[in-house]
């Protein structure tokens, strides 16, 4: 069973537009999706940083949290069965240290004991979202490196940056 798909966009920007990319393809594929609007919250990082929030309040099952600028060129199959707490992309070959270490774009949660006290500890650590370069990815980073939750490390495809014709 495909996770649902959650994501938001900040109303009256350029998100607006891309957004729509990423609804036709999850409705190509016919995957179940909640993607809303939010209003400005202030900044791009306070922004980025209600996402914890967001997925939390989406939570009734597993989730697939996709940046509003993202867009499905096949079904995620890698998902289907996946019982992991988490599951995001994680560059080995960089140091823990490195903000892009693990990539927050697209993230599963898993409606675990664990995938929840892990949403909740990612949203108290985005509280000061100014004091980072990538605020929310090197909060969950953080945490992750500590934290006995069962963690999935979703392929490269998850997250390739390319650029499509619409």
């Amino acid at each position: 069973m495909i996770p649902t798909i959650v994501s938001y966009y900040t109303k009256n920007t350029p998100y607006e537009d891309e957004v729509k990319h990423l609804i036709a393809s999850c409705e190509k594929f016919d995957f179940p999706c909640e993607i809303e609007g939010i209003p400005n919250l202030g900044s791009w990082k306070k922004n980025c940083c209600y996402k914890p929030r967001f997925i939390l309040e989406k939570m009734g099952g597993p989730l697939l949290w996709v940046d509003a600028d993202g867009v499905f060129v096949r079904g995620p199959k890698q998902l289907e069965t996946l019982t992991a707490d988490i599951g995001l992309c994680m560059i080995e070959e960089l140091p823990d240290l490195h903000p892009c270490k693990m990539l927050t774009g697209t993230v599963f949660f898993n409606n675990t004991k664990k995938g929840k006290e892990l949403l909740n500890q990612w949203l108290k650590a985005c509280q000061n979202p100014e004091d980072e370069e990538f605020p929310d990815q090197v909060a969950l980073k953080d945490l992750l490196l500590k934290s006995d939750a069962k963690i999935f490390n979703l392929s490269t495809p998850y997250t390739t940056t390319c650029d499509l014709a619409y």
